[in-house]
């Protein structure tokens, strides 16, 4: 029994990490900065205490720097422990910046989370690569 405990501990030690997912569920806190949408840039932010504001990119200035994107349905992101934004507070956004330092963090738009598409079981959605900033008084 022993010898599972310390496979399982060197197993999880060496995995990847996981990506973080996470869903804009306070609709409507958030604005979105106009970027080009051809290409697929995205941008919004939204006031928090002690840092001001927080940015979440979808944006690149190299074609060979383009970020991600998936598509899960809402079941399958149910499956990554998404972190929902409405939860967050200003200490959670900087640890939450700092993870993105070695792990992917993807997005739901508030478009697609605060629409009735959710509901439907099997449809997919466009979860995009981001990158998040922190402004103010940090």
């Amino acid at each position: 029994m022993w010898r599972l405990a310390i496979a399982l501990l060197f197993y999880n030690l060496f995995l990847p990490p996981k990506d973080i997912i996470l869903v804009i569920d306070d609709c409507k806190k958030w604005n979105e900065i106009k970027l080009n949408p051809i290409d697929g840039r995205y941008s919004i932010f939204k006031e928090i205490s002690k840092f001001h504001h927080t940015t979440l990119s979808h944006n690149w200035m190299n074609p060979e720097d383009k970020l991600a994107t998936i598509h899960l349905t809402y079941q399958e992101m149910l499956n990554y422990q998404p972190i929902f934004s409405s939860d967050l507070s200003s200490e959670d956004w900087y640890d939450l910046m700092s993870k993105t330092r070695t792990r992917k963090m993807f997005i739901l738009k508030p478009n697609d989370f605060c629409s009735n598409k959710r509901f439907i079981f099997g449809e997919k959605f466009e979860l995009l690569e981001v990158r998040i900033s922190l402004g103010g008084d940090e």
